[in-house]
């Protein structure tokens, strides 16, 4: 009969794990599955040419190299996912020391008197206990493989938010450039204007121009100066973004007037490989966030399995704690223990339930960020 439980347990056991082990890969897509074209320009070409590389001393100047490095290290936002990847990577560690055993100290000392007759009673403790939970379904190993990660996806968007600010500033300074020939166009139209305006007004007063080209010439100025005025409120916005993207007052005051624009060799850019594409941090972030979830899943799916332990306590104890350090007495104790979840209202499934479901949304997103 005894021989009989053994192996009735021992079969439960065997179940349980391949059971929990049967979870450990929930992903219903694969990373390469989705087909793209070997061009993401110019698909028609059968000769695949591969997109040249462009040194960026040819598309940027000293001064936005200099803005660059300012943004990457004072922008606000990007501090702040500095922060967020420094706390995510603490985690990290705090998750892999749960495979580890854990030694806690306990020194106790205590006077009681059980009535006003008894006598004063002094008491003192020390205590040494070694804790270790076994990961006997992978449950823990499932949980830091949850936590290692989503640190490599917050990695991986730390980078992205990089290229994104990167990019953000050199379009903003190129635009700043760009507002500024077109305000002084504006002005040189603006003073051509005015000189047409004199013109006419003193062809007017001999008598060879009519008083209607005076009025549509009047016009005429009227409307450059209002195209200078939207013009510079345009630049100072730009101005007012570009400041505030480099991590700085978001004030007006900017030197703006040495500032130009390189041409850039857009040949060279005609053909963008899918291998580009698809080594984008954005689409890496997704699937590592997508494996997070993976492992999340089979972290809620064991929490329903039982869990082992096992501590080992040695302590000595004395009427005061000089006595109890000096007069080491020691006394130990082992203990097993085995605690499985027996009824908790559907919380345990449902939770796995939920991580499923995040799962199944993660791939989406994965689809429609491919």
């Amino acid at each position: 009969m005894k021989q009989s439980y053994i192996r009735l347990l021992t079969v439960v056991v065997l179940s349980s794990v391949t059971a929990s082990c049967a979870t450990n890969n929930n992903i219903s897509i694969k990373q390469d599955q989705i087909t793209v074209p070997e061009m993401w320009q110019n698909p028609s070409s059968n000769a695949v040419v591969s997109a040249q590389k462009v040194s960026v001393h040819d598309v940027i100047d000293k001064n936005l190299i200099e803005f660059i490095q300012v943004a990457v290290t004072q922008n606000p936002e990007l501090k702040q996912l500095s922060f967020e990847l420094e706390a995510a990577k603490h985690r990290v560690t705090a998750s892999g020391a749960t495979l580890w055993p854990s030694l806690d100290l306990n020194l106790q000392s205590s006077v009681r008197q059980a009535n006003e007759n008894a006598d004063v009673v002094d008491n003192a403790s020390l205590n040494l206990a070694l804790k270790y939970e076994v990961d006997i379904w992978g449950k823990l190993s499932a949980a830091d493989q949850q936590i290692n990660l989503n640190f490599l996806k917050l990695q991986t968007q730390h980078k992205d938010r990089i290229n994104t600010l990167v990019a953000e500033v050199m379009t903003t300074y190129f635009a700043i450039v760009e507002a500024k020939q077109q305000l002084e166009l504006n002005k040189l139209r603006l003073e051509n204007t005015q000189n047409n305006l004199a013109i006419i007004e003193t062809g007017y007063e001999q008598g060879l121009n009519d008083a209607l080209d005076v009025y549509l010439t009047r016009n005429d100025l009227a409307n450059e100066q209002a195209n200078i005025s939207a013009q510079t409120q345009t630049l100072e916005n730009l101005v007012r973004q570009f400041k505030t993207l480099i991590g700085t007052y978001p004030d007006n005051q900017f030197d703006y007037q040495d500032l130009a624009l390189d041409i850039l060799p857009l040949d060279a850019l005609s053909n963008t490989p899918s291998d580009v594409v698809k080594n984008h941090p954005k689409l890496r972030a997704a699937w590592q966030g997508l494996l997070s979830s993976n492992a999340a899943v089979a972290f809620a799916h064991k929490q329903r399995f039982p869990s082992f332990s096992l501590s080992l306590s040695a302590g000595s104890e004395g009427t005061d704690l000089g006595k109890a350090l000096n007069e080491f007495d020691l006394g130990w104790s082992f203990i097993g223990n085995i605690a499985a979840p027996l009824f908790n209202a559907g919380r345990l499934k449902a939770n796995e339930n939920a991580a499923k479901s995040n799962l199944q949304a993660l791939e989406q997103n994965y689809i429609s960020v491919f």
